[in-house]
């Protein structure tokens, strides 16, 4: 109830206030209150009592202990609020459990009680509980950013990324004994990539890195072997075409064509790369010829249906293993066939007596033996061929040194080819010549004696006692140059076109026009002329297609020098009137330039004139057109 207040009145004796009555009707109720309060209703039997600044409670059992709470003189007004809920408050000090408690961001002071730990909580989406190990003695907490030793942990099915061995760390069975160890190598870039793999394919151990070819190294210790407990494959490819290269990663190649192949097999890794084993196996009717692009025995193998053939690189070449090659009668090294001392030696060469011979054929018509002085091979029925019956292998008949002797006419069906001199011959040229011929003789009803030839600057050439060039058929032309003088006669010295820029020669454009005929008009194109020597040769340039972008004419270098004069007329003056006038050369000149406009080059027909006086100097001559303000065309450029 609200406290009860005695109306007193407004002065004394003036009837206003409340009755004797009244009043001790208010007093009752307000100590009634006050007993209850305090725990009794008739007497007032409470333990709480007020203190000055406190609260202090007898408890149960009245004697000398009583809970006292106090209160700090406060700095501004303060609010204790105690939950709706049945508990026990918590001390700062004292041992106490807490049940269902939430702590909201809870901190631990350190022993020197100046930091704290605090503990912060994420966002979750539903609850979630923490279970503490049993623990069987004092451990600490793990943390995920702090570098600290697990010991004696059980990991279900983590994910670890980018995790660390340790040098010399190791990876323990059940027992703890090192199972996998793990060395390191300072500055690493080379590591190994272990990949498991889908159904019906193997797992694969590869070696990756920095490096772009990369060995990968399997060793057992000491004198130990790697030891494979299971077959062994080859990684293999298979080709069918008739010209094909071998991968020399791939170790093994099976060749599976119907007609002859041709193989290229290129060199393995150079420097210290030593060892590559590389195998091939011909399963088909078509003859295998594998040419390794360095081969130590040769150059070529060859394989037969059903053949093998196994090769090593040495580092440098390739090299056949052996023990692919068939045995030769059974015969090993130093054995002896029934009744003839017959052998093969230590090198696995074949050995007999002479005049022991090996006879071939149904009724032993070939004959090879050695006599003791001279070898012979005689056949006795049929054509005796010296030939290797598969096209392009060449067949050698004697030595550097040595002379050989044919006994009867010799018909040659194909090309003779001879290295050294004819002589004591007449030759007598029965057929006509063909275009892919080198150097022939040729004689057709029609046209007679027929010389042709391919060279890369005369096709023909004729010379005189001195080996100089007199007569000079320059090459893919129908023209004729005559080195020295000719007489008497006129010659036609043809027309030479130039599309680009091009060196000028002697042989292909002495005495000839040469039309500058840039296609389009619009590139630049510089002609240089050769070493001016006093030949006397004259070069004509004339302009075939107008061209703006420039049409050069220099010296072949800072010796040569031009000389003279050119002619220029200009129709385009004010008034329409046309002038002429006469460009010089100047001091050093070695380059003209044909500009299109203001330099000469306007019109077909422009031409320069170019003669070989003396060494180091061209005179020059021409009638060019100009349109604009003329410009002389002369200049020094060449360095």
């Amino acid at each position: 109830m609200a406290r009860q207040t005695v109306n007193t009145g407004s002065a004394a004796n003036d009837n206003t206030g409340d009755t004797m009555r009244n009043a001790g009707t208010k007093i009752n109720a307000n100590f009634t209150e006050i007993y209850t309060i305090l725990g009794g209703a008739t007497v007032a039997t409470t333990s709480m009592k007020f203190g000055e600044n406190q609260i202090i409670a007898e408890g149960a059992s009245a004697n000398d202990f009583e809970t006292t709470l106090g209160f700090t003189d406060p700095t501004a007004d303060r609010t204790i609020t105690f939950p709706d809920a049945t508990g026990t408050v918590q001390l700062t000090g004292g041992a106490q459990s807490l049940t269902s408690a939430v702590l909201t961001t809870p901190q631990i002071q350190d022993t020197s009680s100046n930091h704290q730990y605090i503990f912060a909580a994420s966002e979750l989406a539903a609850d979630r509980t923490v279970t503490l190990p049993l623990l069987t003695g004092n451990d600490e907490f793990v943390f995920k950013g702090h570098t600290q030793t697990l010991t004696n942990k059980t990991l279900t099915a983590p994910t670890l990324t980018t995790p660390k061995f340790a040098d010399a760390g190791f990876i323990a069975d059940a027992a703890g004994n090192e199972q996998i160890v793990f060395q390191q190598t300072s500055s690493a870039v080379n590591s190994l990539e272990v990949t498991n793999a889908a159904t019906n394919s193997g797992p694969s151990i590869t070696s990756v890195g920095g490096d772009t070819h990369i060995p990968l190294l399997l060793a057992g210790k000491g004198t130990g072997a790697v030891l494979l407990n299971s077959k062994v494959r080859y990684k293999e490819e298979t080709l069918t075409g008739t010209t094909v290269t071998a991968s020399p990663i791939i170790p093994l190649t099976i060749h599976n064509a119907s007609s002859s192949v041709a193989c290229t097999l290129a060199n393995g890794a150079s420097g210290a790369d030593k060892g590559f084993i590389k195998k091939f196996i011909n399963i088909n009717s078509g003859a295998v010829t594998i040419t390794p692009a360095t081969y130590g025995q040769g150059t070529t193998i060859v394989l037969a249906q059903h053949e093998t053939a196994s090769l090593i690189w040495s580092g440098a070449s390739w090299y056949s293993i052996g023990g692919d090659a068939p045995k030769f009668l059974g015969l090993t090294a130093g054995t002896t066939a029934v009744s003839k001392v017959v052998t093969t030696d230590a090198n696995g060469d074949f050995k007999m007596p002479d005049g022991d011979k090996i006879r071939l054929g149904t009724g032993t018509d070939m004959t090879m033996f050695h006599d003791g002085t001279n070898s012979f091979l005689t056949n006795a029925t049929g054509i005796m061929k010296v030939a290797t019956e598969t096209s392009g292998i060449a067949v050698t008949v004697g030595h550097t040194t040595s002379e050989v002797t044919i006994g009867d006419n010799l018909t040659v069906t194909g090309n003779a080819t001879v290295s050294g001199v004819l002589t004591g011959l007449t030759v007598e040229a029965t057929g006509d010549t063909a275009a892919g011929d080198n150097a022939a003789i040729g004689y057709t009803t029609a046209e007679g004696l027929i010389l042709t030839g391919q060279g890369s600057t005369n096709d023909v050439t004729i010379k005189n006692d001195a080996d100089a060039d007199v007569i000079e058929i320059p090459t893919g032309t129908t023209n004729v140059n005559v080195v020295g003088h000719l007489t008497p006669g006129t010659l036609n010295t043809g027309i030479v076109v130039l599309t680009a820029t091009d060196a000028i020669t002697q042989a292909e454009h002495a005495g000839k026009t040469l039309s500058m005929a840039e296609v389009g008009g619009n590139a630049a194109c510089t002609f240089t002329l050769p070493a001016a020597t006093g030949t006397g040769n004259v070069y004509k340039f004339i302009v075939g297609v107008i061209n703006t972008s420039n049409y050069i004419i220099k010296v072949a270098d800072a010796t040569d020098t031009i000389d003279g004069q050119v002619i220029v007329t200009n129709d385009s003056t004010a008034g329409g009137t046309a002038s002429v006038i006469s460009w010089p050369t100047v001091a050093a000149s070695d380059t003209i330039t044909l500009n299109g406009t203001t330099k000469g080059g306007v019109g077909i027909g422009d031409y320069i004139e170019l003669t070989d006086l003396i060494a180091n100097q061209y005179v020059v001559s021409g009638m060019l057109k100009a349109s604009g303000t003329e410009a002389t065309p002369f200049s020094a450029t060449v360095s």
